[in-house]
C-alpha cells in the first residue's frame, strides 16, 4: 500500500470507529430499523449532490444497478441492522471488537474468489496477530450469557456480510468509488425506507437537536464519506487490505476513550494495540517483487 492509502485507511478507521459510538447513542431513541433506514436515507442524497456537483455520470445499464442492489443488501442493510440490533444487547466497544473478524472472513473469501488476492503466509500471520490483539482487548469484558451471545452473534453475521460485500465491490473496479457508494446507498435506502414504513416506523420520531446532529454525523461522515474512502481502497489496495480497517477500529476507539474521556490505560490494552497494529502492518505490507532474469 502507498503512504496515501495508509492515510486513507487510518481516516476510515476513525470514521467507522466513531460510528459505533453514534449508533449506541441513537439506538436509545430510535428502533434499530429506524436508525439503519435514516442512516442510509440521509447519506444517499449527500452523495447525489456530490455526483451532480462533479458532473459525474451514473451508469444507465441494468447490470451495474443489480450489483449496487447486492452491495446495498450485503454492505448496508444486513450489517447495519445486525450491528444496530446487536448494540441493544452489547456495548459499542464490544461490537467494534467483534467486527474485527471482517478481514479474516474477507481474506478467506478473496483467496477462493479473487485471482490476485491469494492468501499468503504473511497475510495469514498478520490476520492472526490482529485477531489475537482483538481477542486480548475483548477478553476481560467477554460475557457468555444467552442475551449477550445473541448480540455478539449478530455482529459476527455483520462481519461476514461485509466480507461478502467486499468481493462484490472488487468486481466493480470499472466504476469510481463515488459512483459505487452512491449506487449502493441509493438501493439500500429504497429497500430500508419502504420496509421501515411498512412495519410502522417513522410514526413518532423525537425532535431532540443533539440526536439529529448525531444522526447527521453518522450519515454524512461515517457512511457517505467513509464508503467513498472504502471503495477507493478496495480499487487501489485490494479487498483484504481495505477490510483490515476493522482491526484498527477497536484500537481507535480505545485511544479516543483515553484522550477524550480520560479512561484508564492498562498494560493489556497497550499490548493488544501493538499486536493489532503489527498484524495490520503485515497484512497491508506489499510483497517483495522478485526480479526475473533477462
Amino acid at each position: 500500500m502507498t503512504p496515501f492509502n495508509i492515510l486513507l485507511l487510518c481516516l476510515l478507521a476513525i470514521l467507522w470507529g466513531g460510528a459505533f459510538t453514534l449508533v449506541g447513542f441513537t439506538v436509545e431513541y430510535f428502533s434499530p430499523l429506524e436508525v439503519v433506514s435514516l442512516r442510509v436515507a440521509l447519506a444517499a442524497p449527500v452523495l447525489w449532490g456530490v455526483i451532480l456537483f462533479q458532473r459525474e455520470k451514473m451508469p444507465r445499464q441494468w447490470k451495474p444497478w443489480g450489483a449496487f442492489l447486492m452491495l446495498g443488501i450485503l454492505n448496508n442493510a444486513i450489517p447495519f441492522y445486525c450491528i444496530t440490533w446487536g448494540q441493544t444487547r452489547i456495548d459499542s466497544g464490544m461490537a467494534a471488537v467483534l467486527n474485527g473478524a471482517t478481514p479474516l472472513f474477507g481474506a478467506l473469501l478473496a483467496h477462493f474468489m479473487i485471482q490476485d488476492e491469494k492468501l499468503s503466509w504473511q497475510k495469514l500471520a498478520g490476520l492472526g496477530m490482529g485477531l489475537g490483539g482483538v481477542i486480548l482487548l475483548v477478553g476481560p469484558n467477554l460475557v457468555l450469557d444467552p442475551y449477550s451471545l445473541l448480540g455478539q452473534g449478530a455482529i459476527l453475521v455483520a462481519a461476514l456480510s461485509y466480507a461478502c460485500a467486499g468481493m462484490v465491490g472488487k468486481r466493480l473496479g470499472g466504476y469510481s468509488a463515488l459512483c459505487v457508494s452512491t449506487g449502493q446507498l441509493t438501493m439500500s435506502s429504497l429497500i430500508l425506507v419502504a420496509l421501515t414504513w411498512t412495519l410502522g416506523g417513522f410514526r413518532d420520531l423525537p425532535l431532540a437537536t443533539d440526536l439529529w446532529a448525531a444522526m447527521a454525523v453518522l450519515a454524512v461522515l461515517s457512511t457517505a464519506l467513509a464508503y467513498i474512502l472504502y471503495f477507493r481502497l478496495i480499487a487501489q489496495a485490494g479487498a483484504t487490505n481495505a477490510m483490515s480497517v476493522t482491526l484498527l477500529v477497536p484500537v481507535v476507539a480505545m485511544f479516543l476513550g483515553i484522550i477524550l474521556l480520560d479512561e484508564p490505560v492498562d498494560p493489556a490494552s497497550i499490548a493488544a494495540a501493538i499486536l493489532v497494529l503489527a498484524g495490520v502492518g503485515l497484512v497491508i505490507r506489499s510483497p517483495r517483487r522478485i526480479r526475473q532474469p533477462a
